[in-house]
């Protein structure tokens, strides 16, 4: 297993949690793979750990190469039901609609 990566810039990604532990991020990793293997094939794991209230948080992302392909990952990720977060390169601002949710791109 690759080490966690300290927080730095992202590529567009998805994210599929954030976890408490390296070994429990690995661990999801696995599952979800296992139960979706057809929707992530092709890309690799990677766990960035940060900072987060005085804690480290390891969120588990695999890089996609585009925000359209991160999109069309979460909502075949969401339609079966697994937790799926588009991620976009740090600093990337997107304008929001009526009623969407506030994400910060920001490390934590």
């Amino acid at each position: 297993r690759p080490a966690a990566q300290s927080s730095r810039t992202f590529e567009h990604g998805i994210q599929l949690g954030a976890f408490s532990t390296e070994a429990k991020a690995h661990a999801e990793w696995e599952r979800v793979a296992r139960a979706h293997g057809s929707v992530l094939a092709g890309l690799s794991p990677a766990v960035v750990a940060v900072k987060s209230g005085g804690s480290t948080l390891y969120r588990l992302r695999a890089a996609t190469g585009g925000e359209a392909k991160s999109r069309s990952l979460c909502e075949a990720l969401r339609s079966k039901g697994q937790a799926c977060v588009v991620v976009l390169p740090v600093g990337e601002c997107r304008p929001m609609s009526p009623g969407a949710v506030t994400r910060d791109a920001r490390p934590a």
